[in-house]
Formats: structure tokens, C-alpha cells, sequence
């Protein structure tokens, strides 16, 4: 695949947790063993859920119990990265070659190539959003992704508004994103363990509608971050569907492993 190739947006509307987190790694794995396409996916919840990191410890970090009486689901990520509440953010997947992102540079390159480019994105909105250069922030350790900002995360006003974490795998690499609209991830923070921790997330992260005024739409947002995703990368970024056997092998996936108990408490199948 080269730089000209374009590359493959996908939109989609409001979808299962397991579902949304089958499809990517059926992407990833499609495109580690056919070579592509990249894709850019926006997705969404059909209903508020919570997505942890492979490494997180489910029962440890969070009210399991707590969540299945409230009906929150809690689906392990393939990617790496801490707890993130969905239900009121703009989610993103986006699949790649190693070396179209930063080539020849170290792998948290990549998040500062992301990053920069949602930040153009977002000034067409009048955001000011600039990445965090320096080390990570100071605090306690941060199980919730927008707890503690860390080196290129999106911040705002002093605040993180975006969160990314990567899967990689045979010169591919699988980045999932949040970016909060609003303030509706404030009802799940007593769903955390660590009381400290749900505090440094509640004043370490900002919304976008605290930000930008009128909040745009999801489509306004998409375009927009398209259009910045493609100048950024020197690509074209094109709509095009799914593909049946990325659907079917997602659907797999879905049943076999997302939906799994014990994939998503203890990261074992």
C-alpha cells in the first residue's frame, strides 16, 4: 500500500458495545492479512457502556455488580490504554500501517501525528486544543484514561478532551478514541473503585461542549476531522462500506469473545 492509496471512512451509527469492539479487531486482523484498507471509523452506542484496556483489572478498578444492575455494559478493548465511559462521546477507530503515520519515528510519534490533526479539526469550531509535549501529568495512577493527561494527549484549557490507545500487530497498529460532548460520563464515575481516581478524572477532563459553542453535530465533527485526517496525512480519506467478510468475522468475534464474561472481567478466552 502507498502513501496515494486512499484511505477508507467508515461511519456508523449507533451499534452493540461488543459489536463496536468486534468490528475493529475484525478490521485490524483483515488488514494484517490482506494488507489494508487503512480505515478511519466513527462509530456509536446504542446505549451508555464502558470500555476497559486489555491490561485493566475490571473487578479491581470498577463496581462490576454495580454496573449489571444499572444495565452499563463493560467490554474489554483489544487496545491498551485505561477505562473510558461512552454514551456521550465521539468514538473513533482508526486502523493503519506502521509507516503511514510518522514514519521512522518512535511509536508515541503516531499519537502526535493523530492529535495534531484532530486539533486542526477542531479550530474550524473555534477550540483551542494543543498537545501536551512534555511528560505525563503528576497524580494517581491513571486506570481512568482522562484521569491523568500524558505526553501528545489533546488538552484544553489546562484539560484533557482526548483520549487514544493502540493495539499493534505485525507492522499494523489499531488506534481507539474518545472525545467527550458532554458531561453525561459524570454519572458513571461512582462506578470506580478508587474515589481519588473518579475525582482527578472529573477535573482533569473537559468536554467539548464546554469548549466549543454551539457544540457541532457528529456529522459537522466527522467531516471535519476527515477533511484535517487527509491534508495531515497527505491521503484521501474516501467513504466506503464494510466488507462482508470484516462483517462476518466481526459477528464471530461479537458472540465468541465480546460477549464473553470472562474476556471482559479477566482478559482471558
Amino acid at each position: 500500500m502507498t502513501a496515494a492509496t486512499p484511505w477508507r471512512l467508515i461511519v456508523h451509527d449507533k451499534a452493540e458495545p461488543a459489536w463496536n469492539m468486534a468490528f475493529d479487531e475484525a478490521t485490524l486482523e483483515r488488514a494484517v492479512e490482506h494488507g489494508g484498507p487503512a480505515t478511519l471509523r466513527f462509530f456509536d452506542w446504542e446505549r451508555p457502556a464502558i470500555t476497559i484496556g486489555y491490561a485493566i483489572d475490571a473487578p479491581g478498578s470498577l463496581d462490576l455488580d454495580e454496573c449489571e444492575r444499572l444495565g452499563v455494559p463493560v467490554i474489554r478493548r483489544l487496545t491498551g490504554g485505561g477505562i473510558v465511559f461512552h454514551g456521550s462521546d465521539l468514538t473513533y477507530a482508526i486502523t493503519f500501517p506502521r509507516q503511514a503515520i510518522a514514519p521512522g519515528e518512535g511509536l508515541i510519534e503516531t499519537y502526535r501525528t493523530i492529535n495534531r490533526a484532530f486539533a486542526r479539526a477542531l479550530e474550524t469550531f473555534g477550540v483551542d486544543a494543543e498537545l501536551l509535549e512534555g511528560a505525563a501529568r503528576s497524580g494517581p495512577p491513571a486506570g481512568a484514561c482522562f484521569a491523568r493527561p500524558t505526553r501528545y494527549d489533546l488538552v484544553a484549557a489546562g484539560k484533557k478532551l482526548i483520549g487514544n490507545a493502540q493495539r499493534r500487530r505485525r507492522g499494523w497498529l489499531l488506534n481507539h478514541g474518545s472525545m467527550p460532548l458532554d458531561d453525561g460520563y459524570r454519572a458513571h464515575l461512582p462506578l470506580l473503585r478508587d474515589r481519588a481516581e473518579a475525582a482527578a478524572f472529573a477535573e482533569q477532563c473537559v468536554t467539548l461542549s464546554e469548549l466549543a459553542r454551539p457544540l457541532p453535530s457528529r456529522a459537522e465533527l466527522i467531516a471535519a476531522i476527515t477533511d484535517a485526517f487527509g491534508t495531515a496525512l497527505s491521503v484521501r480519506v474516501e467513504e466506503s462500506p464494510a466488507l462482508d467478510d470484516e462483517i462476518a468475522h466481526a459477528k464471530n468475534l461479537a458472540g465468541e469473545k465480546y460477549r464473553d464474561r470472562r474476556w471482559n472481567e479477566e482478559g482471558q478466552k
